[in-house]
């Protein structure tokens, strides 16, 4: 099931790009949805939020994620890159496993 992931649309989120499962890189559009072994990454001057009920992931430049989990308060993947991640009290949970590069 794929759930709501919110683009950050502070005018620097040009070349976002969305890839679900083993499909090639498409841009990604604000309000697109995602699942388990989607993935999304930014270029230079350009940062994407993950969000889903309370729980958000937002990636800044040159940063990528990939979701192995994405269900209802819950967010699961391996990231690259420089990322913050917040969960409101009570909602939900991340869990990421850092990479390399």
């Amino acid at each position: 099931m794929r759930q709501p992931v919110g683009i950050a649309d502070d005018g620097r989120n040009r070349g976002v790009q969305l890839q679900r499962g083993s499909q090639p890189w498409e841009p990604a559009a604000q309000g697109a949805r995602l699942g388990a072994s989607d993935a999304v990454r930014t270029p230079d001057d350009a940062e994407a939020e993950v969000s889903v009920d309370g729980v958000r992931v937002k990636l800044h430049d040159r940063s990528e994620i990939h979701l192995s989990a994405a269900s209802s308060g819950v967010l699961r993947g391996r990231v690259r890159g420089r990322i913050e991640s917040e969960v409101e009290k009570g909602k939900g949970r991340v869990s990421l496993q850092v990479e390399d590069g």
